[in-house]
């Protein structure tokens, strides 16, 4: 058995600090065992035989304690050999690369939240633009601006109701100026009927006058 080309296979599935055993059930011995300075700190290797022993199934994983850390045994029976394959593990090695995944998908994650928002933010300044420049033209309409000059080369439902803004307006310029005209009209009327009230008013008081005069100095003619 080429025994350096299984360590050298297992070592790179199964990452750095990491072991792999050969056990054969019938010996009770291990065909492929690390060195020693290879295993973790208090490995005990009859109790590994009996960790090994205790595993029933053709293959799966499970969790043991060696020197009060935790490590994950996977394991694979060959019913051929009668051989186990034992991959031991440490469990702050595999939490170091879910550590890893972790932040890298939240990261992810975040990029792509924040994608999205930023998304999310054009769409919805493009589709209220137009909304928004009608909002501004009713806000100067309410401040006596008519003068609205505005443009909208869109067929949706806020071009739809600027058009008939726009109408809106322009028929309120039109009733200001009509009632602006009404209002001057009004006016000269009112001048002229009072001038029609002063004029005879006026000649009566002149021609009294004037009999007034001619009586104070005698012309009896002037006076008829």
């Amino acid at each position: 058995i080429r025994c350096q080309q299984l360590v050298d296979y297992f070592r790179v599935n199964l990452g750095e600090k990491s072991n792999v055993f050969v056990y054969d059930g019938k010996s009770n011995e291990f065909v492929l065992r690390p060195p020693q300075d290879h295993l973790p700190l208090a490995f005990n290797e009859t109790e590994f035989k009996e960790d090994i022993g205790t595993l029933n199934e053709t293959n799966g994983n499970t969790r043991i304690k060696i020197g009060g850390k935790d490590f994950l045994i996977v394991y694979y029976k060959s019913v051929m050999t009668g051989w186990t394959t034992v991959g031991l593990i440490p469990r702050e090695k595999l939490m170091e690369n879910f550590n890893k995944t972790k932040n890298t998908t939240i990261v992810a994650a975040s990029l792509f939240f924040a994608a999205s928002m930023l998304l999310s933010l054009l769409i919805a300044s493009f589709l209220t633009k137009n909304l928004v420049r009608l909002t501004k033209a009713i806000r100067s309409v309410d401040r006596d601006n008519l003068d609205i000059a505005l443009q909208f080369n869109s067929n949706d439902e806020v071009g739809q109701l600027y058009n008939q803004f726009n109408a809106m307006v322009v028929r309120i310029k039109q009733l200001v100026t009509d009632i602006r005209t009404s209002e001057r009209e009004k006016k000269k009327a009112e001048i002229y009927a009072l001038q029609s009230q002063i004029n005879p008013h006026f000649l009566n008081n002149t021609l009294n006058t004037i009999k007034i005069l001619a009586v104070l100095h005698g012309s009896d003619s002037i006076k008829t």
